[in-house]
This record gives C-alpha cells, sequence and structure tokens, in this order.
C-alpha cells in the first residue's frame, strides 16, 4: 500500500458512524487549491475519527492517506469496485475552537465575596516617606 499526501482547504466535517461490533468511520472533505479544484472526500477510521476536531471548516491541512480498494457483489451477482482514501495523518494550523477564559473565577461568586458582593479593596502601602536621599530601598 503507497502513502500519498494532499494539501487543501476543509470545506465540510461529517459526524462520525458506528457500525456493528464498534467498528467507526468519519468522513470529511478538502478542496484543492490547484488551477482546477477539486473537492475530495476522506475518511478516518476507528481510533483516527478523532484527528479532524482540531481543525474548522476554512483551515488549510495536509492530508496524509492510503488509497484502498475492494469489491462487492450485489445481489444480481454483478461485481462492483470501490476507492477509499484512509486518512491517517493530518498537518495544519490547529486553532483553539474555545476561547480559553482568562476571568477571575471568583468574579462572579457571591459565596466568596460576601452579601454584598464587592472586592474587598486592596491594601496600599507608601515607603516613599521611609526612604531619605541616601537610603537603598532594599
Amino acid at each position: 500500500m503507497s502513502n500519498f499526501v494532499m494539501a487543501g482547504t476543509v470545506i465540510e466535517v461529517f459526524p462520525a458512524q458506528t457500525f456493528g461490533k464498534g467498528f467507526r468511520k468519519r468522513e470529511f472533505v478538502i478542496e484543492s487549491g490547484d488551477k482546477y479544484p477539486q473537492k475530495i472526500l476522506f475518511q478516518l477510521l476507528q481510533e483516527k475519527c478523532n484527528l479532524i476536531d482540531a481543525y474548522t471548516i476554512g483551515d488549510q491541512i495536509t492530508v496524509h492517506f492510503n488509497v484502498t480498494g475492494r469489491d462487492w457483489t450485489d445481489k444480481m451477482g454483478q461485481v462492483k469496485y470501490f476507492n477509499s482514501l484512509e486518512a491517517w495523518r493530518l498537518i495544519g494550523d490547529s486553532k483553539p475552537k474555545q476561547r480559553i477564559d482568562t476571568s477571575d473565577p471568583f468574579d462572579d461568586d457571591p459565596e466568596f465575596w460576601g452579601e454584598s458582593k464587592q472586592k474587598p479593596k486592596a491594601a496600599s502601602q507608601d515607603f516613599s516617606s521611609n526612604l531619605t536621599d541616601d537610603d537603598l530601598p532594599f
């Protein structure tokens, strides 16, 4: 089996599907940036299904994948052939999906601040009155 690489823009991400005996598959589509852009469907299997979670629509990614093929015989006895592009590695500039909350966790906690819901005032000290021209502050 050969390894292939393709770069493009994420344009669609589908939810994971679970089949009999716990088999999981998740599909996503990227659009190549070629002169004649192509929309290419890839699939992630089993534990790789969550790799796409680090990316959102519009992100530029590079997909490392294998090409697999199989046959299937329908009820009429006719053999059909299918190909799949199985992604196994995604590389790109992933961005955090959620903003990191840097606010004070106690700002809105009435139990922490008591009934008044006011923050205590910071104690301030004026050290300048203790210094003279000859004294060092340490």
